[in-house]
């Protein structure tokens, strides 16, 4: 029976294995480029008329190639910028000696396959005070609907629940019926002697 610690071992194995070098060199050795993903060509014609001339690069979050900025899984599966005569000399470039780049240069390779920077991912939006707006908004909307209805509604005739007799009448049924008699209202009541112990409570 294989043990958790065995199944975790084989797994990142299994991973580490399609990491490519390029990944974990943090210097440009002059090698050819190599397409990450290999993928048929039933597979190409499905994908590639919906994104472009775009390079699918890796799986991505969701396995299937798009592009989204995510700062849990920075790894889209499409670049975010197509081949252009631009950014294909960058690449070439790129295949050289990085000391050649230019800051300028640099910042174009990254903006080629990233939209945003983690800096501008993590950045705040503002927008709490769009839910905050929409929170005061209904609660305003709220409390002029209240007013409104007492106002103009429940001021010309209040509904029969809310009369006086009506109360009194319903206090009256709840005694009658025995109800709470622990602690609630007919516990204030003294059956025997038909009548409420000391001040009426409501």
């Amino acid at each position: 029976m294989k043990t958790m610690s065995y199944q975790l071992l084989v797994s990142s194995v299994r991973v580490a294995g399609k990491i490519p070098l390029r990944a974990l060199s943090t210097t440009s050795p002059k090698c050819q480029q190599q397409e990450v993903v290999n993928l048929s060509q039933e597979q190409k014609d499905k994908y590639y008329p919906k994104i472009g001339n775009r390079d699918i690069v890796g799986s991505g979050h969701s396995i299937r190639p798009g592009y989204e900025d995510r700062s849990d899984y920075p790894f889209p599966a499409l670049r975010w910028k197509p081949n252009t005569p631009d950014v294909t000399a960058l690449r070439e470039k790129e295949m050289g000696d990085w000391k050649n780049l230019t800051m300028e240069e640099r910042k174009g390779l990254y903006r080629a396959s990233f939209c945003q920077t983690f800096a501008e991912i993590n950045a705040p939006t503002g927008e709490w005070k769009q839910v905050a707006a929409a929170t005061l908004m209904i609660m305003w909307l709220t409390a002029a609907w209240v007013w409104w209805c007492e106002h103009f509604v429940f001021s010309k005739q209040l509904p029969e629940s809310m009369t006086a007799e009506y109360k009194k009448k319903n206090i009256e049924r709840m005694v009658k019926q025995g109800q709470e008699e622990m602690t609630g209202i007919s516990s204030q009541y003294d059956f025997e002697n038909k009548k409420w112990k000391g001040n009426k409570w409501w």
